[in-house]
């Protein structure tokens, strides 16, 4: 690093750039650059670099059936356009349908050239629209809570065609956060932030999928305990996960609350459909973490595995509590 001084000329402001990057990067008098504003800084790179793909060519012959479908969801999220799959002998129908299965999580990565050892992968969607996937996560999560609560409530277990169900809305949460960890990793490259986000904004609404996933996957855990037909759940398990998703829903008002109001951020008092929502709210979900914890004892009947997860779900809703705290108690102390 290293400081210029701004020049001044004709009435336009300007400073040199070191001699040793335009080399570099190939720059001469009448070349391109790109000058992008970013949160109050200035990035300068090559024109052509911002076209420029995220290729990788890959030997499948190092790796487990396991471990590949791995890879192609790590680069699908790292923000590849192009991977080349390639092996030195015929690739087994079984690694092309592996292949086929991990990219029903990935939007827009599809399979563009197959031959006798190479399967090549393109991105074919230029863009998303962030806040819709954000809140796929969130509704399918919430979808979840309910589905799980009404049969325990009604039935005290979960049958197996449920189960069916929530396994595959788990699968499209997955499917969300993919999407919106793409789009953060590309945009840490690129320094394209869409929807008018910043970085930190951005970063956010990744979080919030992610903590929804990590929701969803402890849902599913519980539903699968409470599978088992010689055995019913207590109602205090529903009651449980009713009071857990309402904590969820209040959370996804204070979401909503900071998207709407992204440029002056959320202000002490937010109003909607008549509720009066504080963010001394959120101090108190955090705050009361340790009692919900406590109350847990009261399910000693139940199964210890089922319990930790109940009291996970309750750990990620304060994950949530404190990011939305973290983007907004800088400017607004009054409610405290």
């Amino acid at each position: 690093m290293e400081e210029r001084t701004i020049q001044e000329i004709r009435g336009s402001y300007a400073i040199y750039l070191p001699r040793s990057w335009c080399i570099s990067n190939n720059l001469r008098k009448g070349s391109k650059i790109l000058v992008k504003d970013l949160s109050g800084k200035l990035i300068i790179e090559p024109s052509d670099m911002a076209h420029k793909p995220v290729e990788f060519n890959i030997n499948i012959d190092e790796y487990t059936k396991d471990e590949l479908r791995y890879i192609i969801i790590s680069l699908y999220i790292l923000g590849a356009d192009y991977v080349k799959l390639e092996s030195k002998r015929p690739i087994k129908p079984k690694v092309r349908s592996i292949v086929r299965d991990a990219l029903r999580f990935l939007n827009g990565f599809e399979i563009f050239d197959m031959g006798k050892n190479y399967i090549v992968i393109k991105q074919s969607v230029p863009g998303i629209d962030i806040e819709n996937q954000m809140y796929e996560a969130i509704n399918k999560t919430r979808s979840m809570f309910s589905y799980i609560y009404e049969s325990l409530k009604d039935e005290g277990r979960i049958d197996y065609d449920t189960l069916i169900d929530l396994s595959s809305i788990d699968d499209e949460i997955d499917r969300a956060r993919n999407i919106l960890e793409r789009q953060l990793n590309k945009s840490l490259t690129t320094l394209n932030l869409p929807n008018n986000l910043n970085l930190r904004q951005l970063s956010f609404l990744v979080n919030i999928a992610r903590i929804s996933e990590r929701i969803a996957d402890h849902l599913y855990y519980i539903a699968n305990l409470c599978v088992d037909k010689n055995r019913s759940c207590s109602l205090n398990i529903a009651e449980t996960l009713r009071e857990l998703q309402n904590i969820f829903e209040k959370l996804t008002i204070y979401i909503g609350a900071f998207l709407d109001h992204r440029e002056n951020r959320m202000n002490g008092d937010y109003r909607e459909n008549g509720s009066n929502l504080k963010l001394r709210d959120l101090v108190s979900i955090i705050e009361h973490k340790g009692d919900f914890h406590k109350s847990l004892e009261r399910l000693s009947s139940e199964s210890s595995i089922l319990i930790y997860h109940l009291g996970r779900i309750y750990d990620y809703l304060t994950d949530i509590a404190e990011n939305l705290l973290d983007l907004t108690i800088g400017k607004h102390m009054e409610p405290y």
